[in-house]
């Protein structure tokens, strides 16, 4: 079986216009079926020696949020959760310019109790997944780093 890799990204800019992307592997792995543009690939590959692995369609949802000031409002302040699946497979959720209002004392992990930390939580563990696709079940502790 072939292994769809489906993804979301999201793209990130802070104050000073630093911008940082994130690749999300979904839990839906639902084959695109190319489309308008099936016969497009088809006449690419008939033209071609290579191997064509993958064809990849991306459109942007444009969402209106400026950046906000804060004390770890850049795009190298980093907030990391790690992600686990039912057999034990671990991954990274990594968000930049973290809010300072999610934090416990020291301001370094995450109050996992926050309501905004178990809203992400919620939605993590409803449509993302490994690059398989198969779900993460479980989203552990969130720490603050940042990088240089």
């Amino acid at each position: 079986m072939t292994i769809q890799y489906n993804q979301v990204l999201a793209i990130w800019q802070d104050e000073g216009g630093g911008e940082s992307t994130n690749f999300l592997s979904v839990q839906d792995q639902t084959p695109w079926s190319g489309g308008p543009y099936g016969a497009l690939f088809t006449a690419m590959r008939d033209l071609s020696r290579a191997g064509n692995l993958a064809v990849q369609w991306s459109q942007n949802l444009n969402v209106v949020d400026p950046a906000a000031g804060g004390p770890y409002s850049t795009v190298k302040d980093r907030l990391t959760f790690v992600l686990v699946t039912a057999d034990g497979r671990t991954g990274q959720l990594n968000l930049p310019a973290p809010r300072e209002d999610i934090f416990v004392a020291g301001n370094v992990l995450v109050d996992m109790s926050n309501p905004l930390v178990q809203a992400l939580v919620a939605q993590v563990t409803a449509t993302l997944g490994a690059s398989d696709g198969t779900p993460w079940v479980e989203v552990r502790q969130g720490v603050r780093s940042r990088i240089r």
